[in-house]
């Protein structure tokens, strides 16, 4: 059975949203090699792309969903705890989400490494976290959660050793 996922680049870094039957109460974060592919699941559909903020025409938050692992989305302003940076993924319909994978640059140097995943409630316009992302080490991390059902997944990003994400 084919899941679902969906494939977002943030700051050299690729974010995929997928649908599986894992369950993982409360979240789980691990890393994953650059090279990972989500063995059994199909890409979901993604409807709009916004983001916080952007460092002009070459890194606008749709290149992070562009399927190009050599673009990005650079957000102008450096994420903080008091004013993180976000980028939101509309799907084209409510969909079960279960995990989010992230492929960025070189650590240290790009991505992010303090950050959430959050889904959009049945309202649309509130998020809620269902997976955090603490000092992460590694290029690419998979956060895995409880399937939850949900028309827009957003990654905010708190910290990060650069200003910019990417796909």
């Amino acid at each position: 059975m084919k899941t679902n996922c969906l494939f977002v680049f943030v700051s050299l870094c690729v974010i995929l949203i997928m649908t599986s039957g894992g369950v993982f109460a409360g979240g789980r974060v691990e890393n994953i090699a650059r090279h990972w592919k989500p063995e059994g699941r199909r890409p979901l559909a993604i409807a709009r792309v916004a983001a916080s903020s952007d460092a002009g025409a070459q890194y606008v938050a749709s290149h992070a969903v562009d399927g190009d692992r050599g673009s990005r989305w650079v957000a102008r302003v450096a994420p903080s705890e008091a004013a993180p940076q976000w980028i939101t993924l509309d799907l084209l319909i409510p969909q079960e989400v279960t995990a989010v994978a992230f492929f960025g640059g070189t650590p240290g140097n790009d991505g992010l490494q303090d950050g959430q995943v959050q889904v959009a409630g049945s309202n649309g316009d509130q998020f809620s976290a269902v997976a955090t992302i603490r000092e992460a080490k590694s290029a690419g991390w998979l956060a895995t959660f409880d399937p939850v059902k949900t028309s827009a997944v957003r990654v905010l990003v708190k910290r990060s050793p650069s200003l910019y994400l990417t796909r």
